[in-house]
């Protein structure tokens, strides 16, 4: 077996089939490494990350560096109605209230605000979980101010959406349902805010993806996985369909039974067959930027500690998602989450990324400026759909070939995990004779 990948599903998938005897060959690629901690809203990253640091036999030695180590999102603070900070309520998926009339809420939204909002406790639920559109429901329940204060923020930074494009089933399934037990949607909220919560709990291995990886890697060497010495140029299908055939710039040919990839690898020579999965990458992605930002600077404009984030229109006329962190060391920065884009546009240059921490009147600190994009999350049930069978198919038309990676799944690593794992569970069963 073949593994032209270097993320973190393909090295999943690649040692599950390993631990049971199969070959890997592996070929040194260009990957995409996760930035930091992910969402894990099942439990598979996690379970992936336990199963690394946990001794291998008996009596052998932990890997400590890759525990999963799991974080709540930090509390923010959001402009009010009066243009002053406030902090969002706490017990409040994706800024809906499920106390309205608290002081948290008062303070944010107004008294005016507050008591619309509180009007929902009084409305019957006349479309029992049908109202599918979340800019729609919150509006009808509980009033713009509930909308443009608390969840536009909100969501724009998570999804790089407006709440009018955000499908309640796609970004925060089972609300409605919710709705419909408690009669209304802040109580509805609350029924849902454990979901809500354990979706958007944050996990990440105890030193960083990039030890991750190399433990990976290090665990594949053990079950007998082997480096290639040289770089693939070609690789295709032999001519029964039955193996694949992959040619390095020596010119020497191995032939494997099957292949582990994923769609962003480039190979020069390989066959349209192959190259075919690239068609599969995600068609939207989302522009992340951090920022060192003078401390000093930032406690004049911004006042207090806690972050705060707020959607900038950019000079150029783009819209970005912007908050200021403290980080425990004293430091600020600022983080900047783009709306959806085409792949096909440019990504900025570090200078017009920094340029916008000075249109908020912040001063960059020089230098101190990183970038990087992934997948844009789905945001209908549609598009997750459509995803989804695109994928089928191919994988359907190529049975010797586990196709991984976020970005076959929004950018979610861990369905980009599960779906490689259980892949790579069929593929052994065909490579052992038992499928």
């Amino acid at each position: 077996m073949l593994l032209v990948s270097s993320s973190v599903s393909a090295l999943a998938a690649a040692l599950d089939l390993a631990e049971v005897g199969v070959k890997v060959w592996i070929a040194d690629v260009p990957g995409r490494v996760p930035h930091g901690p992910v969402r894990d809203p099942h439990g598979t990253v996690k379970t992936l990350l336990d199963e690394l640091a946990a001794p291998i036999a008996d009596g052998g030695r932990p890997e400590p560096s890759v525990r999963p180590t799991q974080s709540a999102p930090a509390p923010v603070q959001l402009r009010g109605h009066d243009g002053r900070w406030q902090p969002v309520p706490e017990a409040a998926p994706w800024g809906i209230p499920t106390v309205p009339l608290a002081s948290d809420c008062l303070n944010l939204l107004g008294f005016g605000g507050a008591m619309r909002a509180y009007l929902d406790r009084l409305k019957p639920v006349l479309t029992i979980g049908k109202e599918e559109n979340l800019a729609k429901l919150v509006q009808s329940r509980m009033g713009a101010q509930v909308l443009k204060l608390l969840v536009e923020p909100l969501v724009f930074e998570r999804f790089g959406a407006h709440a009018e494009e955000l499908e309640v089933a796609a970004v925060a399934p089972g609300l409605n349902e919710s709705l419909t037990r408690a009669g209304s949607l802040s109580g509805g909220a609350l029924l849902h805010l454990e979901r809500h919560v354990a979706r958007e709990t944050l996990v990440a291995p105890a030193r960083g993806w990039a030890r991750a990886v190399e433990v990976l890697y290090e665990r594949l060497e053990l079950y007998g996985a082997e480096r290639l010495d040289a770089a693939i140029v070609d690789l295709r299908s032999t001519t029964d369909g039955s193996a694949w055939a992959a040619w390095d710039d020596t010119g020497r040919v191995l032939e494997v039974a099957a292949v582990i990839t994923d769609p962003e690898q480039t190979i020069s020579g390989a066959s349209d067959d192959f190259q075919s999965a690239r068609e599969l990458r995600a068609s939207e992605y989302r522009e992340y930027a951090e920022i060192g930002i003078d401390g000093q600077r930032t406690a004049q404009v911004e006042g207090g500690h806690a972050d705060k984030l707020r959607i900038i229109n950019s000079n150029s006329g783009e819209q970005w998602a912007a908050r200021t962190r403290l980080h425990a060391d004293g430091s600020w920065s600022l983080s900047l989450a783009s709306g959806r884009r085409d792949r096909t546009e440019e990504t900025h240059t570090i200078e017009s990324l920094a340029g916008l921490a000075e249109e908020l009147g912040l001063d960059p600190v020089p230098n101190s400026a990183t970038s990087h994009t992934v997948p844009a999350p789905f945001v209908t049930l549609e598009q997750r759909a459509s995803a989804k069978t695109k994928v089928d198919d191919w994988n359907a038309a190529h049975p010797n070939v586990v196709l991984c990676g976020t970005e076959l799944f929004g950018g979610e690593l861990g369905d980009a995990i599960a779906d490689a794992r259980d892949r790579a569970v069929h593929l052994r069963r065909r490579l052992t004779g038992i499928a």
